[in-house]
């Protein structure tokens, strides 16, 4: 018979797997603050030059914004990750 094993766990009961995404949490939080600053401010860009019919200068501006948002989101998301680690 082919009898299947649990995974490990560590003692809060957690698999292998859980472990590995809890140790990744933060820096995934860091990459989704990076690229929902980008998109977010490109879209508002987007939107805002077919309303006032500017394009593409905003959409350039939204995209630059939204960079500019997204890196400093995502430093102060990799700082704070960081602190926790020590």
């Amino acid at each position: 018979m082919n009898e299947e094993r649990p995974p490990e766990q560590d003692p809060d009961g957690l698999s292998s797997t859980a472990r590995a995404f809890h140790r990744a949490e933060p820096y995934l939080r860091a990459v989704w603050n990076l690229t929902g600053g980008v998109g977010f401010g490109t879209a508002a860009g987007y939107f805002a030059d077919d309303r006032f019919g500017t394009k593409p200068w905003l959409l350039v501006v939204g995209a630059m914004v939204g960079m500019t948002l997204g890196t400093y989101g995502f430093v102060k998301a990799l700082q704070q990750a960081e602190r926790q680690q020590s």
